[in-house]
């Protein structure tokens, strides 16, 4: 994420320079989304602020902490549709879209899942993304009675293409002006990267109680076309859960180096509350907050509702503080969940 800067242009810009101008801005929002990987993948993890290290289960653990695909094993199927900033002044369409399978081996001892991800950046990048996650419990890991500790990872395939326009094809110089020739940065290396990452997870159940632990991109994955170090940030998560008898509370820190020059350190709180829950027929709602650095703050919400096998749930975020008025991020997951 980056803070947004205010364009200033004089009456007499050029066409050009105010081109110039949206591009950089833009830039600048989809840093705030970033890419295909760096994002809540269902409406769970929206609407709880990704508060979620602790509790993932089904698509979100693929994501968020593997580990949880064999704590809290389930098989469905699941597909998603993200809208990103959507007041976006010149209207541009930053958006993803998901499909993903859970579903367990060996009596539900091991758990797994899959997802393909595709993100379109507006006019200037899109990303598709493929997912294959695994987890198991660790029974030699017990230190008390009732504890119950599961492993997890996730191998992640991601492709980067990037659009070209008429500023790839006639590059700017140093003074501004068109300089007749295509950028070298794309000339020489084409317009796509792609780049193999990996996430490990831990997550430990003791009664209604439960802690995880989570490493994305421990491998740094890049996806730079030129010599310049274009990785994905490695990202840590800690958090833990309770099961109370009113409400399901999650909290979760989270440090990662968006920046080369700074280290971003987060924290999320969320609720989760079943209103209504009978016969396999339930309505419940969250809540979830996450601080940061950068000006990042901002309330997430959203519900779900079960009809049997089916559920369905709606996810939301207002924008980072940086990004006032730039509208927020809404999400909605439709899943079939094999009783």
């Amino acid at each position: 994420m980056c803070t947004k800067s205010k364009v200033t242009t004089k009456p007499y810009a050029e066409p050009w320079l105010l081109r110039i101008e949206e591009c950089l801005l833009l830039m600048c929002i989809c840093a705030e989304t970033a890419s295909a990987d760096s994002f809540a993948v269902d409406a769970r993890q929206q609407g709880m602020a990704d508060a979620t290290v602790a509790i993932a289960d089904g698509t979100g653990a693929l994501r968020t902490n593997p580990a949880g695909l064999a704590a809290f094993p389930q098989r469905s199927i699941s597909a998603t549709r993200r809208a990103f900033l959507t007041a976006l002044d010149d209207h541009s369409n930053i958006d993803a879209t998901s499909f993903a399978y859970t579903g367990s081996l060996s009596a539900k001892k091991i758990g797994w899942g899959f997802s393909y991800n595709a993100f379109a950046g507006a006019d200037y990048f899109s990303d598709q993304l493929l997912e294959l996650g695994m987890g198991c419990p660790l029974p030699a890991f017990k230190f008390g009675q009732n504890d119950e500790w599961y492993a997890g990872a996730t191998l992640r395939y991601q492709a980067r293409h990037y659009k070209a326009n008429a500023y790839t094809a006639d590059a700017l110089n140093n003074s501004g002006g068109a300089s007749g020739q295509a950028d070298p940065l794309f000339a020489e290396n084409g317009f796509s990267a792609s780049a193999t990452g990996a996430d490990v997870g831990l997550l430990v159940r003791s009664g209604h109680t439960t802690g995880g632990f989570s490493i994305s991109n421990f491998n740094r994955p890049s996806f730079s076309l030129g010599a310049s170090d274009d990785v994905l940030p490695t990202i840590l998560r800690l958090g833990g859960a309770h099961q109370f008898s009113w409400a399901l509370m999650s909290v979760e820190a989270r440090r990662a180096k968006q920046l080369k020059s700074s280290t971003d350190h987060e924290w999320a709180a969320a609720m989760e509350k079943m209103v209504y829950q009978k016969n396999n027929i339930g309505f419940g709602v969250r809540f979830g907050y996450e601080q940061g650095g950068r000006e990042l703050g901002r309330p997430a919400g959203g519900f779900t509702a079960q009809l049997h096998e089916l559920e369905i749930a709606y996810g939301f975020s207002t924008s980072a503080s940086s990004l006032n008025g730039a509208g927020g991020d809404h999400v909605v997951t439709i899943a079939y969940h094999f009783l």
